[in-house]
């Protein structure tokens, strides 16, 4: 059973398990295990999003998403449709590339390519269900994912 789903023109990581009570900890933004994802836009950054998806982003139809942190990459812990799209549209950008990298503390070997999988061991998911500082994380992801991968794609 995946544990999440993916837009199908987004990539990286999905879980796939047959434990349903991890399934629904990772799915529920009750249990507030983050996803992030290394986004590439289509026009430059701004600081001022920062400000703006830590308020929470109203989308279009008038929903409003949750409070996130933002760099070049974005921690979410939530999944609605196409939920990082709408939420850069509502900035005026648009996404060209999107990538889930990491969930809870588990993150995504940058060389696993695409379509392939790895078993994770009762010690992954003990970091999956861990929480992480956002500055920790991005700390990792310019360390483990050489000018933030996707961008170099």
């Amino acid at each position: 059973f995946p544990a999440g789903r993916l837009d199908k023109d987004t990539t990286g990581m999905v879980l796939i398990t047959n434990d349903g009570t991890l399934s629904h900890r990772i799915l529920s933004p009750k249990k507030h295990i983050p996803k992030y994802y290394i986004v590439k836009l289509a026009e430059s950054f701004q600081e001022d999003y920062v400000r703006q998806f830590a308020e929470g982003i109203i989308i279009d139809g008038g929903e409003k998403c949750l409070p996130s942190k933002v760099k070049r990459f974005i921690e979410l812990h939530e999944g609605k449709y196409h939920q990082i799209k709408r939420m850069f549209s509502a900035v005026e950008n648009s996404v060209e590339k999107l990538c889930r990298i990491q969930m809870g503390g588990l993150l995504m070997p940058e060389k696993l390519a695409i379509g392939e999988y790895m078993e994770i061991m009762h010690k992954d998911v003990e970091n999956l269900l861990k929480s992480q500082c956002f500055e920790e994380v991005f700390r990792n992801i310019t360390e483990n994912f050489s000018s933030y991968w996707i961008n170099m794609q």
